[in-house]
């Protein structure tokens, strides 16, 4: 008699949680992703490949690549199913045996899968409900402020360094706590990061004057709707639990 393949819930319809089902759908593996909120905002900070490592093509096979996380997230969603993926399902506590785990969810439901995993993000409810986690998992972290926006197209005329793809900058300095990244990411768009400790308009009004090798970074807030500026917060944790019986925690959930 064959076995049939586990069952897998993955909480967190985000792009480790997408990334995740594409993967174990190619081994024939069922799964469905459930969501805490009503819809899909993909907000967080811009991830590069070979970011740090000036040979990327030669360990991966490609030169950097960068896009939008909207325009990411289009991408993956494309290649799974919309029944699998379930929204306004928020975990409130789940319980395991050696029968499987069975999840107990917002609006009063709960469901039986035979591996959960915990793609929920630095503050995981998956995480928080993992039996014995030792006290270097729950102590103090570090913990910063992302601005993250993204440009209307720029015109080459007034911003000539959009004409140049490969640019990435890294601004900051010893005597301030702010440091900027900037780079091209399509269409003549750019992205900027600011490690700055305020709300979104009244983070952004101090630091108008800031000179970036694209004008001030004052010209930059004026060229992006404020509805794509958004506001991250990150902890800087590794966490030593990332397993407990059938439960396993990927990205964020696992190192903030």
């Amino acid at each position: 008699m064959t076995e049939r393949p586990p069952r897998v819930f993955i909480t967190g319809a985000n792009l480790g949680g997408h990334f995740l089902g594409i993967l174990i759908e190619k081994a024939w593996i069922p799964f469905e992703i459930f969501e805490r909120s009503a819809e899909i905002k993909p907000l967080d900070k811009l991830d590069l490949i070979g970011k740090n490592e000036g040979t990327s093509a030669e360990f991966v096979g490609c030169d950097r690549l960068l896009c939008t996380r909207p325009e990411l997230y289009d991408i993956l969603l494309k290649r799974i199913l919309s029944c699998k993926i379930h929204m306004s399902k928020r975990v409130l506590y789940f319980g395991q045996n050696h029968e499987g785990v069975t999840v107990q969810f917002s609006g009063n439901t709960s469901m039986h899968s035979d591996i959960l995993v915990g793609a929920d993000g630095a503050h995981s409810a998956v995480r928080q409900h993992l039996d014995s986690l030792p006290k270097t998992d729950t102590g103090n972290e570090q913990k910063n402020i992302s601005l993250l926006g993204t440009t209307e197209p720029l015109d080459p005329a007034k911003f000539p360094e959009v004409l140049n793809s490969k640019d990435y900058f890294v601004v900051g300095d010893k005597d301030t706590p702010y440091t900027l990244g900037i780079t091209e990411i399509a269409h003549e768009q750019l992205s900027y990061s600011d490690w700055i400790p305020q709300l979104n308009q009244e983070m952004m009004d101090p630091i108008r004057h800031f000179v970036t090798p694209y004008r001030a970074l004052g010209d930059l807030f004026d060229a992006t709707d404020i509805e794509k500026v958004s506001k991250v917060y990150f902890e800087d944790k590794l966490f030593e639990t990332w397993t407990h019986g059938r439960t396993v925690l990927i990205g964020d959930a696992a190192h903030m």
